[in-house]
């Protein structure tokens, strides 16, 4: 269904025009932007149960596991939960600058206004909360694993856990401190978006 001049809904009640693009297709992408926010709260919360867990199992049968091992699995989880969580970032980073291209580039809408409003600075976002819970569980988990423990891998095990922190810990700076590539998918976005003009230019001088 294609809509002239349509006024759509957005976050917070607050509606937008815009020139003939399909309304399905608008809320569909909202949609499909507050899934993967719901995912990604769902991958932290998952990561930190995982955390938890082993911690606590490991307190209680410390006994002939070497203090190597929880750390281990519990950086090897979070490595996991701060590369998806900034994948799914970049999902909806690319989804919103598709939105701001096609469906909001002459009537300023949500995409092209929250660039500009800026509460707070721009470090202190989700990704950086996220960030800093994981490093903090990371810390946890070692400082605790060589307190309770009474055994240890020795040095291959000791090397193991140095190598699986530095890649936790690029993981975490990848996540807290690497922008989303707005302009890159914008100018992609833009070349399709004028692809697609000439194409139909082309096709509109042969049929005349």
């Amino acid at each position: 269904m294609w809509v002239i001049r349509s006024t759509v809904p957005t976050f917070g009640g607050v509606g937008v025009s815009h020139d003939r693009f399909p309304v399905e297709e608008y809320e569909a992408l909202r949609q499909e932007i507050l899934q993967w926010q719901r995912i990604r709260f769902t991958v932290a919360g998952l990561a930190v149960t995982i955390s938890g867990a082993v911690l606590a199992y490991f307190a209680k049968a410390s006994t002939g596991v070497p203090w190597q091992f929880p750390p281990l699995i519990i950086l090897w989880v979070l490595t996991w939960a701060a590369l998806m969580s900034y994948m799914f970032g970049r999902c909806n980073c690319s989804i919103g600058t598709y939105i701001g291209v096609f469906m909001e580039h002459r009537a300023k809408g949500w995409e092209n206004r929250k660039q500009k409003f800026r509460t707070v600075p721009r470090r202190l976002s989700m990704n950086t909360g996220l960030g800093l819970m994981y490093m903090v569980l990371g810390t946890v988990s070692i400082i605790e694993s060589k307190y309770v423990a009474t055994v240890s891998m020795g040095v291959h095990g000791t090397v193991l856990l140095t190598v699986t922190a530095a890649v936790f810990a690029g993981a975490v700076t990848l996540l807290m401190f690497k922008s989303y590539p707005r302009e890159q998918f914008s100018r992609q976005w833009e070349r399709i978006k004028a692809d697609e003009q000439d194409t139909s230019r082309s096709d509109a001088n042969e049929v005349v």
